[in-house]
């Protein structure tokens, strides 16, 4: 097993508990698409209002989540020779790879996993509440000074409807610096051969 594919104690710990969001997010996401597709409909004259083709945020971040999920199950399931959950069911899922947490962990491609894990759980929480999270693009700073990942450090760019919070820097995999933290996170760039060099 190559080393790069081990998950550190904290990416981990996030890991977990973003397979215990995705069930829940899930479910939150149904009734922000009903609320989406109630607010579309298309006026025909003679006609009733018809839901017109929503390119709804939920109704994809669902869909990834389910096929995440499935495609990771069914690789663990044949890996282990165990029996494979139920792959419709994203509880059952979540449920099944928390249980096999360390071979997921142990895996060659967890880095890459977990980094997407993050981006669903992410998502997830913006297509349940679009007004919670701004869509800005991120600015990329290079590689994670964390021990042992290999995400990408990146900061949301200041733009139309930035949310009031503060920015932060954070990586693919979840780890996150406050402003506070940014002399430490450069210092720990500089160490590491600074920003974009590997």
């Amino acid at each position: 097993m190559e080393e790069r594919g081990k998950l550190c104690a904290d990416c981990r710990a996030r890991v977990r508990t973003q397979l215990g969001d995705l069930p829940f997010l899930y479910g939150e996401c149904a009734p922000a698409l009903a609320r989406s597709s109630a607010g579309n409909t298309t006026r025909v004259s003679g006609t009733r209002g018809v839901p017109s083709p929503v390119g709804d945020a939920g109704l994809a971040v669902r869909s990834r989540m389910l096929s995440a999920l499935a495609s990771w199950s069914g690789l663990a399931a044949r890996a282990l020779g165990v029996e494979e959950p139920q792959r419709s069911d994203v509880a059952s899922l979540s449920g099944f790879l928390t249980r096999h947490l360390d071979w997921l962990a142990g895996h060659r491609s967890a880095a890459g996993i977990a980094a997407e894990l993050a981006e669903l759980t992410r998502d997830g929480y913006r297509a349940a509440d679009p007004d919670s999270a701004s869509p800005e693009p991120s600015l990329e700073l290079g590689l994670c000074v964390h021990p042992g990942c290999r995400s990408k450090l990146s900061v949301p760019a200041a733009g139309d409807g930035a949310a009031a919070r503060p920015p932060r820097v954070c990586c693919g995999a979840g780890h996150a610096w406050e402003p506070q933290q940014w002399l430490v996170l450069a210092r720990g760039m500089r160490q590491r051969g600074g920003a974009g060099t590997r």
